[in-house]
């Protein structure tokens, strides 16, 4: 593609190989936020061509997110999922917004869409799932999943929450302790 001219199909290329290698070394050692934001940019951009023009993203980060360490790949299935049962969907021009901020000790990451909404019944049964794991349904093994590994890694205080609203989007609200990098290197030299 960039030999024969076409920069975007060639930058494009260039960041689905990254993502894909992204994918493949994933750990349980923890990533900056930085990263990981850096990682759905990526993904944001690969969509946003695919839409061509339909899809508009934007990032509202009120901390420093070289300073926070997150388990990896936490927010990408999550941003997917607003693709998939959000806005392809929708009739409209699709957005996604992604916040993160820190109240009262903890890291609070959002992913906002403004697609289709979840019936009120569809998101209890949704929330009933993640609590309840001997009835998991096919189509929320990706959240409970992303929830079951923020409980293990982190404790049952913290986990992913869906807000939604039929015609007017949804949220999906990741709660997170509020620990900086440094933090986190103190508490492993005292585990020492």
């Amino acid at each position: 593609a960039y030999c024969q001219g076409d920069r975007e199909l060639a930058d494009i290329v260039k960041k689905l190989g990254k993502l894909m290698r992204r994918n493949l070394e994933v750990t349980n050692d923890t990533v900056t936020l930085e990263e990981e934001l850096g990682f759905i940019r990526s993904y944001l951009e690969i969509q946003s061509l695919r839409f061509q023009g339909k899809i508009d993203y934007s990032f509202n980060i009120e901390v420093e997110p070289s300073s926070y360490r997150i388990l990896p790949l936490l927010l990408q299935p999550l941003v997917e999922n607003a693709f998939v049962h959000g806005l392809e969907g929708s009739l409209g021009e699709g957005k996604i917004e992604i916040t993160a901020f820190e109240e009262i000790g903890y890291l609070i990451i959002e992913i906002a869409d403004n697609g289709i909404g979840i019936s009120k019944e569809e998101l209890e049964f949704i929330n009933n799932q993640m609590s309840n794991k001997k009835n998991l349904d096919r189509s929320s093994i990706g959240i409970s999943n992303i929830n079951d590994r923020i409980k293990l890694f982190y404790g049952e205080d913290y986990g992913v929450y869906i807000i939604s609203t039929t015609g007017i989007g949804t949220k999906a609200v990741v709660l997170l302790p509020a620990r900086r990098e440094e933090e986190e290197d103190a508490e492993a030299d005292d585990n020492r």
